[in-house]
């Protein structure tokens, strides 16, 4: 798994923090852990109540980046060279013959494994490849922009690569799942989307007073540092709040980087950058719409759902929408991918509660029917049972962790 399960703050913890909680209802579940950071004592203490075992394995970020310089000189990606540990490696070398199968998230820690012969789970969750192809000629960053170009034909080489070396490859967008399974010519990879928690779904749908100056505010969420979701509100922010000085925009979730919280003062009065926060959703039930105007990244994205999950109305690019199956236009959902479609739809839903009370209903029971964690674990389930159908007793699985800085 890609990243310390607890807390469970951003997509991709959120998803290592229910695969464990799944799995470890019904496997013996030993976990690795390879981190440059200290692991907080509550993680430890997740991990020692909800797994059979676990092993972590420090290292410094300066042993990180020397491991992504001498991966230049190498075929394979950085990022998988990046996480490359050798304690790690001769662990998982010795114990993995103790285990019937090993799952593995994010192709960062696959190297670990790469020349086992085992039962093989790869959680790639997101086609890092295809988010690369997209997003080179849009992120704004400098240092991302020559990482992209770097890493897109190394990514795809590894990607197709891996869809034949591990037995069962996860992904949690269908089109980058069709994608590899045609280029690779492999029937074994799983569409596998992320869930919400059933509880979100219990909330009502919130009522909307239009003379509260907080119906003309809007909210995004998810980690601030991780560069899609930077890209997301930098461009929301430069090209939407200037055509009107009157929308505030909160821009929810932890670790902003500097330039985030530098918008607080470039608009001031219009953003406000909360950080962490313990309820999230208190604020995302406060404002007109969540909005997830993605310009990069890739897989889908847990902001939408939990926002369509609690009855907040999603304005998104067709980026954001299309990996939600089902999720229809005016219906569920609202795509916008200019400043003045963004616009345009915020002032229309401050003015049409009709409208907002019919999207937010029908976002709510597509969620339900669709997206939950409960249907994510009995697919999971199912399909380790499928590999083992023929083993009278019950499967050990070790689960690789790994911590990015």
């Amino acid at each position: 798994m890609a990243r310390i399960p607890y807390p469970a703050i951003g997509g991709d913890r959120i998803r290592a923090y229910n695969m464990i909680k799944m799995l470890q209802e019904k496997y013996e579940l030993h976990v690795v852990l390879v981190t440059d950071e200290e692991v907080a004592q509550d993680c430890i203490d997740f991990l020692e109540t909800n797994v059979a075992g676990y092993k972590i394995f420090k290292s410094t970020t300066l042993n990180f980046y020397w491991n992504s310089f001498k991966g230049i000189f190498s075929l394979k990606p950085l990022q998988v060279k990046y996480y490359h540990n050798n304690a790690a490696a001769r662990y998982c070398r010795q114990e993995i013959k103790k285990d019937d199968i090993v799952v593995v998230h994010t192709i960062r820690m696959s190297g670990l494994v790469w020349s086992h012969d085992c039962y093989k789970v790869l959680d790639l969750v997101d086609s890092i490849y295809m988010n690369y192809l997209r997003s080179k000629y849009k992120v704004r960053s400098f240092f991302w922009k020559t990482i992209y170009f770097v890493e897109e034909k190394r990514l795809y080489k590894y990607e197709i690569a891996s869809a034949k070396r591990f037995n069962k490859i996860l992904l949690v967008n269908e089109d980058e799942k069709n994608f590899i399974e045609t280029e690779s010519g492999s029937s074994n990879i799983v569409f596998l989307p992320n869930g919400v928690n059933e509880e979100l779904l219990e909330r009502p749908i919130p009522e909307y007073n239009y003379f509260d100056i907080r119906s003309f505010s809007v909210c995004f969420l998810g980690k601030m540092n991780y560069q899609p979701n930077v890209d997301a509100v930098m461009w929301f922010a430069n090209n939407v709040l200037p055509l009107n000085n009157n929308l505030k925009f909160y821009i929810i979730g932890t670790s902003p980087v500097k330039k985030v919280l530098d918008l607080e003062l470039q608009f001031p009065g219009q953003v406000i950058v909360t950080g962490l926060v313990e309820d999230p959703y208190k604020i995302m039930s406060n404002t007109l719409a969540l909005v997830a105007p993605m310009q990069t990244g890739g897989g889908i994205q847990n902001k939408i759902l939990e926002a369509m999950s609690i009855g907040t109305v999603v304005l998104t690019t067709s980026l954001g929408a299309k990996p939600i199956q089902g999720a229809v236009h005016k219906k569920h959902l609202l795509i916008c991918n200019s400043p003045q479609e963004y616009y345009k739809t915020i002032l229309k839903l401050k003015d049409n509660n009709k409208t907002l009370r019919q999207i937010t209903k029908n976002a709510k029971a597509l969620i339900k029917h669709r997206y939950t964690w409960q249907l994510y674990k009995d697919k999971l389930l199912n399909m380790l049972e499928s590999m083992f159908k023929k083993e009278n007793a019950a499967p050990r699985i070790k689960s690789s962790l790994e911590q990015t800085v």
